[in-house]
């Protein structure tokens, strides 16, 4: 599972089978926040803190 996850991060190309052609994988992100993410957790995490 991890070998088929880091094809599609990093766009690596792989062979489908012996006799295909090699197929390069879209990019996708899989893992990890979007940055209006980072921003509403940032902005959650400082609302608490602050009323803390």
């Amino acid at each position: 599972m991890a070998r088929i996850a880091r094809m599609h991060q990093e766009r690596l190309t792989n062979k489908v089978s012996k006799k295909r052609p090699e197929y390069r994988h879209p990019s996708g992100l899989l893992l990890g926040f979007s940055a209006n993410d980072q921003t509403l957790i940032r902005d959650a995490l400082l609302y608490h803190i602050g009323n803390f």
